[in-house]
């Protein structure tokens, strides 16, 4: 098996914004934004619009309150006028974009149960919630006398809309599959795969020409393994094939297959699929690299960018900083890789390409007790020229 060689240069370390609060507007190739600087406000996923406009999903915490927001905001990140919109009780994850409106998928919080469902929301291209689909067990039989929690992790919305996600029991954690008809917002299908026992999906849901590509992690007597799946719709799942790794979060469509992002022992994990989802490289062996793996992407160049976390490298400090890399698309050779933190504690993060160059990364940061949605613009090499 080939494996995939890394090497860490160009350590950039940036101070965190002390008071977390969102910078003037400036025109800059590179930049830091902070939004939301109460209680708890995290940054969960980033699409840019066609017109260059960058939509931002996170979701807030104040005064025990759940609740998810949409940020529309120019390509500087300064929000548009009548924005944020924000959904109370939602817990919303990922996000789908079309020329109608936004798709998220998520949980539903019942805050006097403490129990999830899945929920499908809506919106216009305004923000305006449109429509939901709620998926719980009373609207689905699960087979089992266990009380489930369902929640949603993926969604593809490029034919028949498709969500991935898991069920959750009091000793059974299930990948769980569910198709929707948005004809009359109803529950078209649904596929349960129970053989874990535990099972905790990543959040790509990749469509290919009968169904679905996805990766999850799954937990038995054995271990934890990294599983990359394929399945049609409406039917159990096909073909996969699995890698040692306790964590798994995107994968991402390549030329002649799918790249996917990790973690394995406290270290990155990367690895390619061939076009049937099996597993023909990986990194695990060779020159490990200490940190979580995040998000994964192919650019327009068709260079893999990825997105991992790593302790900070500087003297005194401990917290966690975001490291974006670049590959060859065939993982032969390494571009470059760049550190970019500072004092705050970066927690999570999605990586994208910008439409007028460089980079765009949505996370959260925590910085002196205070965590918040973090938005940072790079240049083409993964630096920011502040």
């Amino acid at each position: 098996m080939r494996r995939i060689l890394y090497f860490i240069i160009g350590l950039l370390s940036l101070s965190a914004c002390q008071d977390l609060t969102v910078t003037e507007p400036e025109q800059t190739d590179s930049f830091i934004r902070y939004y939301g600087d109460f209680e708890n406000t995290t940054g969960n996923d980033i699409k840019q619009l066609a017109n260059g406009d960058l939509l931002l999903l996170g979701t807030n915490v104040r005064e025990g309150v759940l609740k998810t927001f949409l940020l529309l905001t120019d390509a500087y990140g300064n929000i548009q006028s009548g924005w944020p919109k924000t959904y109370t009780g939602f817990r919303g994850v990922t996000m789908q974009v079309d020329a109608t409106g936004y798709y998220i998928i998520g949980d539903l919080i019942n805050s006097l149960t403490d129990s999830a469902s899945m929920m499908l929301l809506i919106t216009n291209t305004s923000g305006d919630s449109t429509s939901s689909i709620i998926v719980n067990a009373e609207e689905l039989s699960t087979e089992s006398t266990e009380n489930f929690n369902f929640h949603g992790t993926a969604l593809d919305i490029s034919g028949n809309i498709t969500a991935l996600g898991y069920t959750k029991g009091v000793t059974l954690t299930s990948l769980y599959r569910v198709g929707f008809d948005l004809t009359d917002n109803t529950i078209a299908w649904s596929q349960f795969l129970a053989d874990g026992p535990v099972y905790f999906p990543g959040k790509s849901l990749l469509p290919n020409s009968t169904g679905h590509h996805w990766v999850t992690t799954r937990t038995n007597t054995a271990g934890t393994r990294v599983v990359v799946q394929v399945g049609q719709e409406d039917l159990p799942v096909g073909n996969s094939d699995d890698i040692a790794g306790d964590d798994v979060r995107q994968l991402t469509a390549i030329s002649g297959g799918y790249a996917g992002i990790g973690s394995n022992n406290s270290n990155l994990l990367v690895f390619l699929t061939n076009d049937a989802g099996n597993i023909i490289a990986d990194n695990t062996s060779s020159n490990p690299i200490s940190g979580s793996g995040r998000s994964i992407f192919e650019a327009s160049d068709g260079s893999i960018i990825t997105l991992h976390l790593s302790v900070s490298t500087e003297p005194g400090q401990s917290d966690n900083d975001f490291i974006i890399s670049k590959i060859n698309a065939d993982a032969s050779n390494f571009i470059f890789s760049t550190r970019i933190g500072g004092t705050g504690d970066e927690e999570d993060g999605t990586v994208i390409e910008s439409s007028n160059g460089g980079y765009l990364i949505l996370g959260t940061s925590t910085y002196d007790g205070i965590q918040s949605m973090i938005l940072i613009k790079t240049n083409q090499n993964g630096t920011l020229e502040l």
